[in-house]
């Protein structure tokens, strides 16, 4: 009979043990990592190479064999999904990636949003990064924000095209000013599509006009870079980054 028992105990144990590690390992959760838009609003610049996280080689590259570096061209967005807390970024040309455009950590929230703009130029490059708050529409709806990011500093103002020009759905966005989204009907009388005017703010002169078109129930951020000055070798130029 103590033979019998002793089997039984020895059969029952290690099940107990290995229950309770199923236990544990269940237990185990792990945070989900950061979102980063990285906005390249450097007027006529290369494209640009950035990287999150510690390894100098692996996240240059987009595939196991390190033969394509992800490159994010003037006017383009690219989204990483790094550990949060604090996080090595470097960002580099892709034509010298021994120049460091910009060189730093940035802390990064469990499961937060976040935006890291890039404007000026590669040799003195003005960065801004934005924790990023997405409104969710549930109705035939979609929202919009601007970013001013241009040459020269100029404050701007966004209106509607056909609209009166004091009529500004964005009043006085400064350098580097950001606004928060605005809820857009996206009804089927819309037609799939907004034309915002970019005036300037003191003037109220229209420097160019943008036609956004949306992508239903979700929001874009639009980007104002480059110069307003006619004459500038790098004209005005706008561009939609998707927030989804």
């Amino acid at each position: 009979m103590r033979k019998v028992l002793s089997v039984i105990v020895m059969i029952v144990l290690p099940a107990v043990f290995l229950i309770e590690g199923m236990s544990c390992q269940k237990a185990k959760v792990v945070p989900p990592p950061a979102s980063i838009t990285v906005v390249n609003a450097m007027a006529t610049s290369n494209p640009i190479v950035p990287k999150l996280g510690a390894d100098t080689s692996g996240r240059y590259y987009n595939d196991p064999n390190g033969n394509s570096m992800i490159q994010v061209w003037y006017g383009s967005s690219q989204l990483y999904s790094p550990v949060a807390g604090t996080v090595p970024c470097l960002v580099v040309p892709s034509t010298d990636t021994l120049f460091k455009i910009f060189n730093g950590n940035i802390t990064l929230s469990s499961g937060g949003i976040y935006s890291f703009f890039l404007s000026g130029d590669t040799a003195h490059a003005d960065t801004m990064i934005v924790h990023d708050n997405i409104p969710y529409y549930g109705d035939s709806s979609v929202g919009a924000r601007f970013v001013n990011l241009s040459i020269g500093g100029k404050a701007l103002t966004i209106t509607l095209a056909g609209d009166d020009p004091n009529n500004t759905q964005f009043p006085t966005i400064g350098y580097q000013g950001i606004t928060d989204f605005k809820k857009y009907n996206a009804g089927a009388n819309v037609g799939g599509s907004y034309e915002f005017v970019i005036r300037d703010q003191a003037t109220g002169d229209s420097l160019t006009s943008y036609f956004w078109s949306y992508t239903l129930y979700k929001n874009n951020t639009i980007v104002i870079s480059g110069s307003p000055d006619p004459l500038s070798p790098t004209p005005l130029n706008v561009f939609s980054v998707n927030n989804y």
